[in-house]
């Protein structure tokens, strides 16, 4: 990866890694470059109104993907979170903390730091953020098909029971939107911590 700081050029075996030059960490550089190449799955998609089917499909997998990307994100902060000097109500809530369900990692890093990944969101983005990633629990254990927990935890109304959910171009585009303003909202507080407890 080139580093954004210093613009040093380091091999890495892995994804995430620290500039031997500088010490600048590169995870939020390398989520942004997984998200753009999401976006690009979306510009680049040549389906016609006719290929709907096939369209969607692509739309489900930058759903899943850009969901995983986030998590596998959020993890590396986590464990880079653990290296601080935190008390052991901190590691413990750090320890169990799992970013399928955003809605409960929000609160146990509010609960346990303080600050609010959510904080740049409006309501409605909140509620959205929610329903998408509740749509891709569902469309990675139960098919796509609506269950009562998707019901109960949406609040949708209007769907039923083993209906198939629908996944539009418009919601992926404004997904990875969403997500990237809370995944620069969790990089900045993680920076901010690590500055106080080193």
């Amino acid at each position: 990866f080139e580093c954004s700081n210093c613009s040093a050029k380091v091999d890495v075996l892995g994804k995430y890694a620290y500039c031997p030059k500088c010490g600048t960490r590169n995870s939020f550089d390398q989520y942004i470059l997984d998200m753009n190449i999401e976006l690009g799955n979306i510009i680049e998609s040549k389906h016609t109104e006719e290929q709907s089917g096939k369209s969607e499909n692509e739309w489900i997998s930058v759903l899943k993907n850009t969901v995983t990307k986030f998590e596998s994100f959020s993890k590396d902060v986590t464990s880079e979170m653990l290296k601080l000097e935190l008390d052991q109500k901190q590691i413990k809530k750090l320890n169990k903390i799992s970013f399928q369900n955003i809605v409960c990692a929000r609160k146990i890093l509010n609960s346990a730091f303080g600050f609010d990944i959510f904080s740049n969101l409006s309501t409605e983005e909140i509620s959205f953020i929610n329903k998408m990633f509740q749509k891709r629990h569902v469309y990675t254990h139960n098919n796509g098909l609506v269950d009562q927990k998707y019901l109960d935890k949406t609040g949708e109304t209007g769907l039923k029971i083993g209906q198939l959910l629908r996944i539009r171009c418009d919601e992926v585009k404004h997904l990875i939107n969403t997500i990237n303003k809370i995944s620069k909202c969790f990089w900045d507080e993680y920076n901010h911590l690590a500055k106080t407890t080193r």
